[in-house]
């Protein structure tokens, strides 16, 4: 049986999400190995602040589907990215208030965990 191409695009929004985790991890290891805990948390914090706003997203957004349901899915889509934005600011000013940031650390992780997006919709694309 062929599953719905919502189901596929769900799976494949949450791979996106554990990709960026795992690409957080890794930026976050590469800084503790080259320069100390210090920037490699910097690193981590960046991370944070890019993939968990992007996990309440992709929640919201498949929270419901359907063709009966597209009115709630479009106003689930559009309240997602809304939190997504809202909470992506409230990260960014919590952890500018409460820590002093290595900058480049923070700041190379979370772009680089923001353009996995099209890596990993790439690579899928040939799943099908």
């Amino acid at each position: 049986m062929q599953k719905s191409p919502m189901t596929q695009n769900k799976k494949k929004v949450y791979v996106l999400v554990l990709f960026q985790v795992i690409v957080a991890l890794s930026m976050s290891l590469l800084f503790l190995l080259l320069y100390g805990l210090k920037e490699a948390l910097d690193a981590l914090l960046g991370g944070i602040v890019a993939f968990i706003p992007n996990f309440v997203f992709a929640s919201m957004t498949f929270a419901t589907f359907g063709a009966r349901q597209l009115d709630k899915t479009i106003r689930f889509f559009y309240w997602g990215e809304a939190l997504k934005i809202l909470l992506t600011i409230m990260l960014f000013t919590v952890i500018f208030v409460l820590r002093k940031v290595d900058f480049a650390s923070f700041f190379l992780t979370y772009v680089f965990v923001l353009s996995t997006h099209g890596l990993v919709f790439l690579v899928s694309n040939n799943d099908n």
